[in-house]
């Protein structure tokens, strides 16, 4: 088979924003963690935010120093003066912060200790509320986790990436790169032109690593996206691809595949829900919402990305505030041999810095929970809806080759021509050739009257599966704001564990 590819794989999102008239919002550079960086200077990039409001203009030179989170970077690089600042997840120990609520006198401290009361009690109804079981469909899903292999195939000026893709209930891992997803699209597109096929990521020549990263992350939902699609899954290629350990190239020299498209036969094979009646009028409800609910979805993301780019900012900060008052503690400043007072502020601000390490710790890891959880949740929802605008294109122009009333005015011509010649008793081989064509236009009209039913059908199946998928909004939205009340939770604990000592401070007898 011919493994050229003539469509451009990522026509999903990008050229749609483009035919929706909406102002085009490019996403974020992907999503780098605190846990990578190993000192201070290495860590200014992450203060380099831009909103993705401003598309690709850069900033005049003179403006950059009036970014709240550039601006001090350099300073506090300065201050620190080559300290390194390490910052890895501490171990599950770590975490448990001691609850010194009972020895808090002070009235002040009443504001936190109801926050998070009330946070716990809600983590306690959420979970009390929370189904026992997932829906039977959902414990057949299969997760496809992808990552980037540690080195480069190919020799010399040739070498490309490799993915390891690892699925959980087939337990195991085979080795693909860019191009075999390109070959998976190829085939399903030929085979289910009229399924939601979710697009691939798309390709760029020396790319780096953040490049990479972004690209890995669409890969994986492609893949999980197609591993979980009722009828994508059962395909022969989709399993191969998932499971032949061999290289794609080999298993296509290997075997010969078919490109034929699905037919009623195939789908007769499988229990398909009856079409209802008023189908197309559904359609065109839901088509008249799709291109604004792929807007919504786009800006939600960038929203969420930029939720979790700050709150990664801000751990960043927190901790370089932490590494700050560290070295604040090293050098004693006070003038008197006797005073008690600077001791015990010393001793606290060594604590006060542990306190702000700890809330950073924290804000690391709800910041990759956003990047992991919900702005992966939004993004797969958005390239379903894309998915769901692309199907609906092939189908228009399937249907414009539909050519039924053509036909049939044909049938009719020809019949009347026979009845004209039977009555002048013509040559049997004038009567044979109108027969023929007569009889072939009827076959060619009951076939695309049979592609019309199987359209509907699949459209019908198609968004049927769409529906059922938006169960996963709703586990989006659970998911996030369990981890927000946990969040919240371990955030007011550092803070109450921090009062006693801020709060016993002396604020008097520095005379």
């Amino acid at each position: 088979m011919d493994a050229r590819i003539t469509f451009a794989p990522n026509t999903t999102t990008d050229h749609l924003a483009s035919r929706l008239d909406q102002p085009h919002i490019i996403d974020l550079t992907p999503h780098p963690t605190i846990r990578n960086m190993s000192n201070a200077a290495s860590t200014s990039s992450l203060l380099d935010y831009r909103s993705p409001t401003v598309g690709s203009i850069t900033p005049p030179p003179e403006e950059v120093a009036d970014d709240p989170w550039s601006a001090t970077a350099e300073k506090l690089d300065n201050t620190l003066k080559g300290t390194k600042l390490v910052v890895e997840r501490p171990p599950p120990d770590d975490d448990v912060v001691p609850d010194v609520s009972s020895s808090l006198n002070s009235s002040s401290l009443n504001g936190l200790t109801s926050a998070s009361s009330i946070a716990e009690r809600a983590a306690r109804r959420a979970a009390s509320e929370a189904p026992s079981e997932s829906p039977e469909w959902m414990k057949d899903l299969d997760r496809i986790k992808v990552t980037i292999a540690p080195e480069k195939a190919g020799i010399l000026m040739f070498k490309h990436v490799n993915y390891i893709l690892e699925s959980q209930n087939r337990r195991i891992a085979v080795l693909r790169r860019y191009s075999d997803f390109i070959w998976l699209v190829d085939i399903l597109q030929r085979r289910y032109p009229f399924r939601m096929l979710p697009g691939l990521p798309p390709k760029r020549m020396g790319a780096d690593e953040a490049f990479l990263e972004r690209r890995r992350r669409g890969l994986a939902r492609f893949i999980n996206s197609v591993a979980n699609h009722p009828v994508l899954r059962e395909d022969e290629c989709v399993i191969a691809f998932l499971t032949v350990e061999m290289d794609i190239h080999a298993y296509r020299k290997s075997k010969p595949l078919s490109t034929d498209e699905e037919t009623r036969a195939t789908l007769n094979g499988r229990e398909v829900p009856a079409i209802p009646e008023d189908l197309d009028e559904r359609i065109t409800r839901f088509r008249a919402s799709l291109s604004d609910l792929i807007v919504q979805y786009r800006d939600l993301s960038i929203l969420m990305e930029r939720i979790a780019r700050r709150t990664d900012g801000s751990a960043l900060d927190f901790l370089r505030y932490h590494a700050v008052l560290n070295k604040m503690t090293e050098t004693p400043d006070c003038p008197r041999s006797d005073c008690g007072n600077c001791t015990t502020m010393n001793t606290t601000t060594g604590q006060i810095a542990g306190g702000f390490q700890r809330v950073g710790r924290i804000m690391e890891e709800q910041a990759q929970m956003n990047f992991d959880g919900a702005l992966e949740g939004l993004k797969a929802h958005r390239n379903l809806l894309a998915s769901c605008h692309d199907m609906f294109t092939r189908r228009d122009r399937a249907l414009a080759q539909i050519t039924i009333d053509s036909l049939l005015k044909r049938i009719e011509s020809n019949e009347t021509k026979l009845r004209e010649l039977r009555a002048k008793d013509p040559p049997a081989k004038e009567l044979d050739r109108l027969k023929g064509l007569v009889e072939q236009d009827r076959a060619e009209v009951k076939a695309q009257q049979e592609r019309i039913e199987l359209i509907r059908s699949c459209l019908w199946q198609e968004l049927l599966y769409y529906h059922r998928q938006k169960a996963f909004v709703s586990l989006l939205y659970q998911g996030y704001i369990s981890e927000q009340i946990r969040f919240a939770t371990q955030f007011a604990e550092v803070w109450k564990t921090l009062a006693t000592p801020v709060f016993e401070l002396p604020t008097v007898g520095f005379a």
